[in-house]
């Protein structure tokens, strides 16, 4: 097995910083956007520096895209605390040509006392 391709073959890497920054989130959110249909001349969409800190959840990126509608820090915040691990519903694909997108999030902390959030549901209606 230690002869194989898969364990031998190793590819030059030309970054000094190990890649830690091959992926800007903003570069890559800013081109997702790109050409996207407006609503009513305002953008549906928009790029939030909400987790920058990573503070709000340390598994999504320094940005994230969310409903313009909804890009309050509070309610952000607030649907963060409501949210396992922070994931608030948050644009993670588009498609090219359409308007078509996949969002992605946890799930909402509601409980044995089916707890609800007004800040989570505005967001996903959004």
């Amino acid at each position: 097995i230690r002869d194989s391709f898969a364990c031998q073959y190793r590819k030059h890497f030309p970054y000094t910083d190990s890649g830690w920054n091959i992926y800007n989130p903003y570069k890559y959110f800013t081109n997702l956007l790109t050409g996207y249909n407006t609503k009513y001349g305002n953008p549906v969409w928009c790029i939030s520096p909400i987790n920058e800190n990573y503070q709000l959840s340390p598994t999504y990126p320094s940005c994230v895209v969310i409903p313009t509608m909804a890009s309050d820090e509070d309610t952000l915040r607030r649907v963060g605390n409501f949210r396992i691990k922070g994931r608030i519903p948050c644009m993670c694909w588009k498609h090219p040509t359409k308007t078509v997108t996949i969002s992605r999030c946890s799930q909402p902390k509601v409980g044995l006392t089916l707890q609800s959030s007004q800040s989570d549901r505005y967001l996903i209606e959004s």
